[in-house]
């Protein structure tokens, strides 16, 4: 009679253990999935930014070049979230799909002053290419 009550004994605990698990795993798994949230919520909207102003200068490396002969920014808006503009650097695709890497080199009073620099090729001079651009 003794070994009988001490297995229910058992048993009873185990039940118990088990629903503390139960319970510890359910809490687990709601604070994994309202952290997993919390991190979608917080995601940087993007800024549209239109560019107003565009400068060129040619270093005196080679023949200066035309803005038309390069890869640039034309006049359209863009996107940034503000993780991109506190990297410092961001890409952005011009009209015909290129990768332009770009520095930032001002952001303050909704406008920003981003930066292309672009080689020297046979000749022809390495330079930069400032772009101004004013929060839409």
């Amino acid at each position: 009679m003794k070994t009988h009550f001490k297995n229910q004994h058992k048993y009873k605990n185990m039940k118990t253990h088990f629903k503390k698990l139960t319970v510890i795993a359910i809490a687990a798994a709601i604070s994994f999935l309202t952290a997993c949230k919390k991190d979608q919520d917080y995601a940087s909207p993007l800024v549209s930014y239109k560019i107003t102003d565009r400068l060129q200068v040619n270093n005196e490396d080679g023949k200066p070049r035309a803005i038309s002969t390069l890869a640039v920014l034309s006049d359209e808006t863009i996107a940034l979230s503000n993780e991109d503009l506190n990297a410092g650097h961001v890409t952005v695709k011009n009209a015909i799909g290129e990768n332009l890497p770009l520095t930032i080199i001002d952001n303050k009073d909704g406008e920003l002053i981003l930066e292309q620099t672009y080689t020297a090729t046979e000749g022809q001079a390495s330079g930069t290419i400032d772009y101004t651009l004013s929060k839409n």
